[in-house]
């Protein structure tokens, strides 16, 4: 008699794990599952890394090009995960006098770390009205510096304290 009892109870359990796979697949077939399975998935991602990211060390400096302030562009700190950095990238703009700040995620600093760097800075368009005709902005350093594997530039934000990095590129 307990054996017939747990078969009709794991019968039971089956017939319920069958129902449940029935319904979970009518509800991915509807419009809206993708949207709301998208959703749930970034909820659990950024709750799951707001718990797990270190604090930011803040990082400034100046970016020269042959001793000469770079007037305008983007630096970017990716990773070096060949040194043990496997966090996001950190970006800054390039203002007039060279200067620049780095925010990770929108948030000012680096996760300290080794990263490489990438430098992009190109001359201001000149709209003239027409389009024809138009080039390509020029590049205001090398192009190896658009490039983190190329560009030889590498540091490391040092954590507890306010790390100021210039970079002076050469041709």
């Amino acid at each position: 008699m307990i054996h017939g009892s747990r078969m009709m109870e794991s019968k039971i359990t089956i017939q319920k794990r069958i129902h449940w796979l029935n319904s979970l697949f009518a509800m991915v077939h509807r419009p809206y599952f993708g949207l709301l399975f998208s959703i749930c998935c970034t909820g659990l991602v950024s709750s799951g890394c707001e718990q797990e990211t270190p604090s930011l060390a803040s990082v400034s400096g100046k970016v020269f090009y042959e001793n000469q302030p770079v007037p305008r562009g983007a630096i970017v700190f990716v990773p070096d995960a060949d040194r043990g950095n496997n966090g996001p990238l950190a970006q800054g703009t390039i203002q007039l006098d060279g200067k620049y700040t780095l925010q990770t995620s929108g948030q000012l600093g680096a996760i300290p770390g080794w990263y490489r760097v990438t430098v992009i800075a190109v001359e201001e368009s000149r709209s003239g009205g027409s389009r024809s005709g138009a080039s390509a902005p020029r590049s205001l350093v090398p192009e190896k510096y658009r490039d983190p594997r190329l560009s030889d530039l590498a540091c490391e934000v040092k954590a507890g304290r306010e790390n100021s990095i210039n970079f002076n590129l050469t041709p």
